[in-house]
């Protein structure tokens, strides 16, 4: 029996396994804002940033979405064509600001909200960056001496009746394995990997795991204020398009990283419809939400400017991020040379020190 797709069905086979990148989601909006403000129609703004687009799959599907537009679908509508691509929050801002007539200004809060995440992932991913690179290259040598240049040195002291250093015969040791077991070590390795892998997808394992980086030293303490930025940034953003305080947490749980955020936020959305304030519900974890935070937002809510207060909160914690990573990028780097110093130091006292003891016998 021949399959019949409805049009979004086919709209979604065709986009399927695309993704759009951060700074291409930006382009799209700030160009329609500022087409827009300048007058032009909402289709017609479409159709000019589909002829100003060079990425070919975007600039179909924003044709696409200019030729529903067209047609009479609302922009809201014809966004949800493409829900793989384009998340909730982004959907349903666009929605309120096409309900409430407010859609410029709605455009020109999403581009806030798009480019303030943006610059927080870049400098999340940098601070990152540095240390993977110095930490995979550092394995990547200690592996090459342990097979190629180890063995070696074995072939050379082994016609000496001298019993060899501690640390050298440790050195030695670690080679013979490594090459004697090389690939069998590879397997568990990949084999423990992809088991934790598969442990992660876990809902249970995966909160409790992202419950535990919380509490870690400085990692804790960056995740959370990422989270408290995410958390009061899109929060702003909806509540200054109009959504309801309900619908805005029910976005927000599909917006943050970490599972304990998304799982309190999302198991306290029915206190929220019983009428409980949001600081109320907030005050239920003090590990999440700090006291600052929730005495803020009893306080915007007490004076009707809960939007203005989480503004404040999302550049007061994306700040902070930013401030903790420098403050972690510039004691990294000492600690990475240290690391890296101490290896090297450990494979030339182990390659010179019997060497210089035969010297000495001889």
């Amino acid at each position: 029996m021949q399959e019949v797709l409805t049009q979004k069905e086919k709209k979604q086979r065709r986009h399927r396994g695309q993704r759009i990148s951060a700074i291409e989601r930006i382009f799209f909006v700030q160009n329609l804002t500022v087409l827009i403000r300048a007058g032009f129609s909402l289709s017609s703004a479409l159709t000019t940033v589909a002829k100003q687009t060079r990425q070919k799959r975007m600039k179909k599907m924003i044709e696409e979405i200019a030729n529903s537009v067209q047609s009479g679908q609302t922009f809201a509508a014809a966004l949800r064509e493409y829900e793989k691509i384009f998340d909730p929050l982004f959907i349903n801002m666009i929605e309120s600001g096409e309900l409430s007539g407010k859609l410029e200004i709605t455009l020109k809060e999403l581009n806030v909200q798009l480019k303030r995440s943006h610059v927080l992932f870049l400098k999340v991913r940098n601070a990152l960056a540095y240390p993977t690179i110095i930490l995979v290259a550092m394995l990547l040598v200690g592996t090459g001496m342990m097979v190629f240049v180890i063995p070696k040195i074995v072939d050379l002291y082994s016609g000496s009746s001298q019993q060899l250093p501690l640390v050298t015969r440790m050195i030695i040791t670690i080679s013979n394995f490594v090459v004697n077991n090389g690939l069998i070590s590879l397997g568990i390795a990949v084999t423990t990997i992809v088991t934790l892998a598969v442990l992660y997808r876990r809902p249970a394992i995966k909160r409790w795991t992202h419950h535990a980086i919380l509490h870690l030293p400085v990692a804790g303490k960056i995740i959370q204020e990422f989270n408290l930025a995410r958390f009061s940034r899109v929060l702003h953003s909806l509540i200054t398009t109009d959504i309801p305080i309900v619908q805005a947490f029910q976005i927000i749980a599909n917006t943050l990283g970490n599972q304990a955020y998304k799982t309190f936020v999302t198991v306290n959305i029915p206190q929220l419809e019983k009428g409980i304030s949001i600081g109320e519900v907030l005050a239920g974890d003090d590990t999440l939400f700090p006291p600052t935070v929730v005495q803020i937002m009893i306080v915007g809510e007490e004076s009707g400017t809960i939007d203005e207060m989480s503004e404040q909160l999302a550049e007061h914690y994306e700040q902070e991020v930013s401030s903790t990573l420098d403050g972690l990028s510039v004691l990294i780097e000492p600690i990475l040379m240290l690391i890296l110093g101490v290896g090297v130091g450990l494979i030339a006292v182990a390659v010179l020190w019997p060497m210089y003891n035969l010297v000495n016998v001889i």
